[in-house]
């Protein structure tokens, strides 16, 4: 793996102090800015060559004189050195900051003082930035449902893998390492790349989105012949949730592999704020346990594109405030080759009146910048029902998307009823005919519908931004039913974990046998190590004794650790993978 070794800008930078007197008249054209490097071990240090960067042609652009009539230009650590002319840096091609970032000083004298311009002065500051993490990526799999040995990767799914818990990262893939390396010839559909062979190795170039200094991480994709499996779940709900009222989801887990699950367990979990009520009862053979926080449908028989939907019913207590968020999740565990649609999470606001047809994104309302990138999705439901006197023979959904989604990264993931669906450009369209959906009085439960898709936001949103999504519904040819607008707006993290780096540290990673943390700044008063797995499971708890501390995992399974360090400071993350 490889990482950028340089990046240089051009800014607008005031000057002042050049030759005996103060720069007068207006402002000089645009100056050098200050000169980073990439950190290739992460200690903060790197050889900085001052004399090619800080070029006489500066001094030329600005005031028109010429190199010829100057001597070397000499460098030092002090405004003070450099005025006086004393301690210059010995060797500024190969010199190595001493902070970061530092200021250097430095000045050119003229051979043939004339009194203008005898000495030219400037300062400008260098900087160390780091490398991004390349965490280890298990291969991304898909079953071979056609035995071609070809399908189409969503190449982003591993981008929370690839990321972790780095912020301000962009990911990038590419065929091959050198057009990784130049970042040339990128793969503009990362979210639908068919491979070329299988299996095949894909190069994901990881950077810093502002300092370029990059890394490149190698992602195996296979295609599995068949029998193999993939479990997939979802949560939507049939109304928004209501104080006092009943809230009511529906859990659907479908095997969309192409091999016969042979038993499996799905765990719903309801925020604390709701009470369970009742779930609807399984298909013959599968069997629902009730939990704290809801039930866990075991399933024994889930055979290639067949299904599984439960019906769940909730109450939200009447003393609820309006605008709380309630968040309920599924969770699949059991034989699977793609395990990132084995979970899903609903989050719904609380509302004081209800609409049944409507529309909703899945995070809620605000989505918390820093935790949301550009390869993430947006999860929308389109929920409708017949309120009317008689059956609805034919039903339509229009859903024009807002400028601010990209419609080429559009996927559709369920509905509740047998449809078509025509995209034309941004203009999406459900046709559900011949439904007879029948009206409210004649079947409540059954005069309810759905469709689910996710989205991605076009690249470039920032903090502030709100994104609206309305959707149209036509009963027959009645007029149309306008739903609410939903608004997803992304505001600002405040996070306990924004200083990971100045906290600890994690050697090896990869790891096998043991792992070294070391604390990068003096021994907190109290505070303790524990250890997760991707399931959430404390796997280790240790103590804080001293600067170092080894940990063991040689008894644990090959995979990704979260490693939390909890201090009367807050609470610091860094992950480790055991290989």
């Amino acid at each position: 793996m490889k990482n950028s070794l340089l990046f240089i800008a051009f800014v607008v930078i005031s000057l002042s102090a050049f030759g005996q007197t103060e720069w007068q008249g207006p402002l000089p054209p645009p100056g050098l800015a200050p000169m980073n490097l990439c950190d290739d071990n992460n200690d903060g240090f790197q050889t900085f060559d001052l004399a090619t960067f800080y070029e006489f042609i500066f001094y030329e652009q600005v005031f028109g004189v010429r190199p010829e009539d100057y001597h070397p230009t000499t460098f030092y650590l002090t405004q003070e050195d450099r005025d006086n002319e004393t301690n210059p840096i010995p060797n500024p091609s190969a010199y190595v900051n001493i902070s970061n970032p530092q200021k250097i000083y430095y000045r050119a004298n003229a051979i043939n003082p004339t009194g203008t311009y005898d000495v030219l002065k400037y300062a400008n500051s260098i900087s160390v930035f780091p490398i991004p993490e390349a965490n280890y990526l298990e291969p991304l799999k898909l079953c071979d449902t056609d035995s071609d040995g070809f399908e189409t990767f969503d190449l982003t799914l591993k981008n929370v893998e690839i990321i972790g818990d780095q912020t301000d990262i962009e990911v990038s893939f590419y065929i091959t390492e050198e057009d990784a390396e130049n970042k040339t010839n990128v793969i503009v559909n990362a979210t639908s790349y068919t491979n070329i062979s299988n299996p095949q190795t894909i190069y994901a170039r990881v950077e810093f989105a502002e300092t370029e200094c990059y890394i490149i991480n190698y992602l195996d994709l296979e295609v599995l012949e068949s029998p193999c499996s993939d479990v997939a779940v979802y949560l939507t709900s049939q109304e928004a949730p209501r104080p006092g009222f009943d809230y009511k989801n529906r859990l659907t887990v479908k095997n969309i592999g192409t091999e016969p699950i042979g038993s499996g367990t799905v765990a719903f979990d309801h925020d604390t704020l709701l009470t369970f009520l009742s779930v609807s009862s399984p298909s013959t053979g599968n069997t629902i346990d009730i939990t704290a926080n809801g039930f866990s449908l075991n399933f024994d028989g889930l055979n290639p594109g067949e299904e599984e939907v439960l019906d769940i019913t909730l109450n939200l207590p009447a003393s609820t405030a309006l605008g709380i968020l309630l968040t309920n999740a599924a969770t699949y565990t059991g034989s699977d080759n793609v395990a990132i649609n084995n979970i899903y999470r609903l989050s719904e606001t609380v509302v004081g009146s209800y609409d049944p047809n409507d529309i909703k994104e899945a995070h809620g309302p605000k989505i918390k910048f820093d935790e949301f990138t550009s390869n993430d999705y947006l999860f929308y439901t389109i929920r409708f029902q017949n309120v009317g006197t008689a059956d609805a023979i034919n039903v339509r959904i229009e859903n024009t998307l807002d400028a601010q989604l990209d419609e080429t990264t559009f996927q559709l993931l369920n509905t509740s009823h047998s449809n078509s669906l025509k995209r034309v450009g941004t203009k999406l369209t459900w046709s559900f005919d011949n439904i007879h959906l029948p009206s409210e009085t004649m079947d409540e439960p059954a005069s309810h519908g759905f469709v689910l898709y996710k989205i991605k936001p076009r690249p470039g949103f920032s903090i502030g931004d709100i994104i609206p999504n309305t959707a149209a519904i036509y009963f027959d040819f009645n007029a149309p039913v306008i739903t609410n607008t939903f608004e997803t707006e992304f505001e600002e993290t405040l996070s306990v974990t924004k200083y990971l780096d100045e906290q600890f540290s994690v050697s090896p990673n990869p790891a096998s046998s043991y792992v070294n943390i070391d604390l990068k700044k003096s021994i907190p008063n109290s505070g303790i190590f524990k250890v997760f797995n991707l399931q959430g499971k404390l796997v280790l708890q240790q103590e804080i004794l001293k600067q170092r501390t080894e940990l063991d995992v040689s008894n644990f399974s090959k995979g990704l650790y979260f490693i939390k360090m909890f201090t009367p400071d807050g609470v610091f993350v860094k992950k480790v993978v055991v290989k």
